[in-house]
Order: structure tokens, then C-alpha cells, then sequence
């Protein structure tokens, strides 16, 4: 029983690991330090990552929760920048 509770807690871990750099590359495009293509290649990865961890491992958020709001809201940033991006190479 603990082996699964110690398995739970280091993968809730990875996950918030990996929310947190997609929040700091978020934050590096919208201050432009990073651009829209470098943001891409960092986080591609890491959205799959939690796409398989959610899918594979049935992992689920509670609402309202902390973890969730931050999921949502990289979803959610995620999809400004690619919409900004395609907005503005379109234009070119």
C-alpha cells in the first residue's frame, strides 16, 4: 500500500514540475525572451506528457483545485500563442 501512495505522490509531483515549466515558458514568450517557435519545441513534449499521464494513469482533478485552475490556464495560454502565431505568420 505504501509503494503505490509513495508511486502517487512522485508522479503528482512530476506533473506539477511539469505545469511549472510550462508556466515559466509561457511567461518567457509573453515578455518575448523566447520566441513562439522555441516555446513550441519546450512544450510540445511536455503537453503530450500530461496527455498520457491523464489518459494512461486515469488521474483525475478535483474541481476548483489549485492544480486544476493551473491546467487550465496553460490550456488556455497555450492556445492564445498559437493562435497569435498563426494570426501573425498568416499576415506575412
Amino acid at each position: 500500500m505504501k509503494r503505490t501512495d509513495n508511486k502517487d505522490a512522485s508522479m503528482g509531483r512530476l506533473l506539477g514540475e511539469t505545469i511549472k515549466f510550462i508556466e515559466i515558458c509561457q511567461s518567457l514568450v509573453f515578455i518575448k525572451n523566447i520566441s513562439e517557435k522555441d516555446y513550441f519545441s519546450f512544450t510540445g513534449v511536455k503537453f503530450s506528457f500530461i496527455q498520457n499521464f491523464i489518459t494512461a494513469e486515469g488521474y483525475s482533478f478535483e474541481y476548483g483545485s489549485e492544480e486544476a485552475d493551473r491546467l487550465v490556464r496553460i490550456i488556455r495560454n497555450d492556445f492564445v500563442i498559437r493562435l497569435a502565431f498563426l494570426l501573425c505568420h498568416n499576415k506575412q
